[in-house]
């Protein structure tokens, strides 16, 4: 029987939707460390993957011994970006600074008319939440772990970069950053000025619908796949 895996990622939750060959779906919610909240502001970068890990994992046990998986899938709104440095080691965790904090940075950029000029090429809608704001933050807050960054990804992707060893983000991802410009589709002049980056910080802008290459051999080990196992972004 082949089966396909939805995973879904929260800051609260991961759950999985495994649906067989027949469409017959089946719901799983991962035990995996028994965790009120899988994925909370004090759950560092590094345990958050292990966490999905462990869950995928717990997920793919669960088949019968008898299996093909067609594809995993994994979905997220956890929309965070993470610095890491040139080794990629996280520098930031998942929710960086306090609301109130970064909000003045996006007011600022509100009240000087940056932010309505970004958001017309980004699409995307300037808050506090907003990576490029979190960049900002970084950027006068911290100067010292802005200085050692070398890699700025989202949550989702430095996933994809540890478990494949790709460098790359899908187009709406990068939209969201409010560091993109789908005018010219490319890393924008004046969101790269702003926060002081350069484009080779930030990930490759692609539109697959399915991640490209292999899993590293030790993530297929651990999570009881093959390595060319389909997954989709």
């Amino acid at each position: 029987m082949e089966y396909t895996i939805r995973l879904d990622v929260s800051m609260l939750r991961i759950q999985a939707r495994v649906t067989d060959e027949n469409g017959v779906e089946k719901e799983f919610t991962a035990r995996q460390n028994h965790n009120e909240s899988l994925l909370g502001a004090t759950v560092t970068v590094a345990a958050a993957l292990e966490n999905i890990k462990a869950a995928l994992t717990e997920v793919v046990a669960d088949l019968p011994a008898e299996h093909k998986i067609g594809m995993i899938t994994l979905v997220t709104n956890v929309d965070a970006w993470v610095a890491l440095d040139q080794a990629w080691q996280p520098i930031t965790g998942l929710l960086e600074g306090e609301q109130a904090d970064r909000q003045r940075y996006a007011d600022a950029l509100r009240a000087n008319g940056v932010a309505t000029q970004l958001e017309a090429k980004s699409g995307t809608m300037i808050t506090a939440g907003t990576p490029l704001v979190t960049l900002l933050w970084l950027k006068n807050e911290r100067p010292a772990d802005y200085a050692k960054m070398a890699h700025f990804v989202s949550f989702k992707d430095f996933l994809f970069h540890e478990w494949f060893g790709i460098n790359a983000t899908l187009l709406k991802t990068a939209a969201s950053s409010g560091l993109y410009n789908l005018n010219d589709n490319t890393w924008d002049a004046q969101g790269l000025a702003l926060t002081g980056l350069t484009a080779e910080v930030l990930p490759n802008v692609i539109n697959d619908r399915y991640v490209k290459g292999n899993l590293k051999v030790e993530i297929a080990h651990a999570l009881g796949v093959p390595v060319n196992t389909r997954f989709g972004w």
